[in-house]
């Protein structure tokens, strides 16, 4: 080859090479931005055990993160100990989600532990043991040990799935917990009438501008999927929407999620004695002009359960 052939080629190479730098910018700083967002998101993982219900977004997704945040350390390890720009950005955003994603890991490891699963299901049965010994219907109303130990098992499943979905343990786990549940039933039947008696509605905590709007939502949920009953009563449990930002991959791209939610629920009239709580999901999406969608959490046609029956006297 001539030493003015090899010019060319030389010059076709570093052309070739800046414009490829030039069109992947943008991309790099994309990726830099994605995984500061998701450090941003992975905040308080001491609070996982205590407040499990503010972490089950990312708990949905933190497989995908720590796969995404493998992929790009293996493919641009090289590149980002550089100094230059774009790669010390994403340098600095991959070391920093990196911190935080093992930081909660290892939070959602102590929560989903397989031994810890396993002692909450035996407390919940021996507590609804006791309940009917002691003949204290007050054991299985909602928002007390069994009915919350439940929400909490459930909440452990789902992160030790996150975390580690081939775990031989989990096929066990998920069968032992409808199991549990079917004895816990059994046993909450023998005290159906005192565990009715004893059911009062939700609390009713939210007051923002918007209330009015909110409940005509769960109204016209109800009156599209639900089974019919007369809706007595109408609410929305806590004060405050819980609001989270996760990243979910779908195909080769990722898309961002930002949404807000609530949980509402529709009181109906069973029979002339019975009504039923109904419990639903409302969901506000940031990145759709705040449009708020509405879910109902059980199949509202089903047999309701005990601790969702109560006095029609009790709803006012």
């Amino acid at each position: 080859m001539t030493r003015r052939s090899l010019l060319v080629v030389m010059f076709c190479w570093i052309g070739s090479t800046q414009l490829w730098a030039q069109e992947n910018d943008q991309a790099i700083l994309d990726h830099a931005a994605r995984l500061k967002e998701i450090g941003n998101a992975l905040q308080r993982p001491e609070t996982i055990a205590s407040q499990p219900e503010k972490h089950l977004e990312n708990l949905r997704v933190l497989r995908q993160y720590r796969l995404n945040i493998d992929e790009l350390g293996k493919k641009y390890g090289v590149q980002m100990r550089t100094n230059q720009r774009p790669w010390s950005d994403l340098s600095t955003a991959w070391n920093y989600a990196s911190r935080e994603l093992k930081e909660y890991e290892r939070y959602a490891g102590m929560f989903a532990s397989v031994p810890e699963i396993d002692a909450l299901l035996i407390r919940i049965l021996d507590g609804a043991k006791r309940g009917v010994e002691y003949k204290a219907p007050a054991y299985f109303k909602p928002g007390n040990d069994i009915q919350l130990g439940f929400i909490k098992a459930e909440q452990m499943l789902l992160a030790l799935e996150a975390l580690d979905p081939e775990n031989r343990e989990l096929a066990r786990l998920k069968a032992e917990l409808i199991k549990i549940r079917s004895e816990v039933n059994s046993l909450a039947a023998t005290m159906r009438n005192d565990i009715i008696a004893g059911n009062t509605p939700p609390p009713d905590e939210y007051r923002n501008s918007d209330r009015a709007a909110l409940l005509q939502l769960l109204q016209e949920k109800w009156s599209k999927e639900g089974n019919g009953q007369k809706v007595l009563k109408a609410g929305i449990i806590t004060s405050q929407w819980t609001r989270s930002i996760t990243w979910q991959r779908v195909g080769s791209e990722w898309q961002r999620s930002d949404k807000s939610r609530i949980q509402g629920y529709v009181i109906t009239q069973l029979d002339n004695q019975l009504a039923v709580r109904h419990t639903l999901n409302l969901s506000k999406d940031h990145l759709s002009h705040d449009k708020i969608s509405v879910s109902l959490l059980n199949d509202p046609k089903a047999e309701p359960e005990l601790i969702n029956l109560l006095s029609i006297s009790k709803v006012k």
